[in-house]
């Protein structure tokens, strides 16, 4: 008799779907900063890799925290 097979691997966690956006937004934001074109395009006289940098430094953990704070479910 053969045990039935798991739904995801061993070793893995379910990842909630608003999680995965903002990972996803953060590690898109983060290429962007870093291409070529990003330190010869400048807005209000900064380069857009300023740009992309402060609001990955101020954004990211201020959403994150609000994340956190709105999770509903047991806290451990």
């Amino acid at each position: 008799m053969t045990d039935p097979p798991h739904p995801r691997p061993l070793g893995f966690f379910a990842l909630p779907s608003g999680d995965r956006w903002y990972l996803g937004v953060l590690v898109a934001m983060a290429a962007l900063a870093f291409t070529p074109w990003s330190r010869a395009t400048e807005l209000g006289g900064l380069p857009l890799f300023a740009w992309f940098m402060t609001a990955l430094m101020v954004l990211a953990p201020a959403i994150a925290l609000v994340r956190l704070i709105g999770r509903r479910g047991p806290r451990d």
